[in-house]
């Protein structure tokens, strides 16, 4: 029996799912432009609303996403996904206090299920961290950890973003490396717009602890980072994950120290 046929909509997401993990510019306009097209001749729909803010913000445009992203909430304002989609761009485009309200708005519409949405309580927890709320910024990214997932990058990432935002700089280090060892790809759901690298955030956490703390087995990382580099793809994305692994090396120096030092 054939399955039921896709509509152009969903059609079109496809796309945008094929080339999320590395996009190029031409084929992110092709989509927006479709979708566009699409919402002209064929009126609003938030499925088509959310495609064009993720192309966007895929292109860094950050504020033409935002307008979309309120376009979700208008058309589908009962979906907690619409709010936190929402409340992660106005944080991101520095509004703290609409994005926090965003995303408790996406908490109240998701009642129980909210408290097992790992997604939402860590870019809440960022949210009233910024909005000066750290204890409960704490609580909910402490709360985020337990539904963690073993070996799930998309888990892993959002924590380390988090964990980077409430400057836990040596968790969030230690989030990467488990993020390399978890694989590849992060799934289209969790809507990063920084793909090959976990963002200026995390980026911060690392320069951080290596100034703290470089070690010889640091050192001894990034040259072997940097011979598996060589020997993979020339992309952005491998790049990374050589930097990756020199910082695998160095939380397992760092371990090694602080047990020598405890003998």
């Amino acid at each position: 029996m054939a399955g039921v046929p896709k509509t152009k909509a969903e059609q079109l997401l496809e796309r945008l799912g094929a080339v999320w993990e590395r996009p190029n510019e031409i084929a992110l306009y092709g989509i927006l432009r479709d979708a566009r097209a699409m919402i002209a001749r064929d009126g609003e729909s938030a499925l088509l609303a959310h495609i064009a803010a993720a192309a966007l913000e895929r292109r860094g445009d950050l504020g033409g996403a935002s307008a979309y992203r309120r376009d979700c909430v208008r058309l589908d304002p009962e979906n907690p996904g619409a709010h936190i989609n929402l409340g992660v761009v106005l944080l991101k485009l520095g509004d703290n206090k609409a994005g926090r309200d965003s995303l408790m708005r996406a908490a109240d519409l998701s009642g129980e299920a909210g408290l097992k949405n790992l997604v939402l309580l860590a870019n809440l927890a960022e949210a009233l961290w910024v909005c000066d709320d750290r204890a409960s910024a704490v609580l909910c990214l402490r709360m985020a950890e337990t539904l963690a997932e073993p070996g799930n990058r998309g888990h892993l990432w959002r924590l380390a973003d988090a964990h980077a935002a409430l400057e836990n700089h040596l968790r969030a280090v230690a989030l990467l490396a488990e993020c390399l060892a978890a694989g590849e790809a992060v799934p289209l759901q969790f809507g990063l717009p920084e793909m090959g690298w976990l963002g200026e955030r995390l980026d911060e956490s690392v320069a951080l602890t290596d100034a703290q703390h470089r070690s010889l087995e640091f050192a001894e990382g990034v040259a072997a980072a940097s011979a598996a580099a060589r020997e993979l793809p020339s992309t952005e994305l491998d790049a990374h994950r050589a930097e990756l692994l020199a910082e695998t090396a160095w939380m397992r120096g760092r371990a090694n120290a602080a047990a020598v030092s405890q003998s």
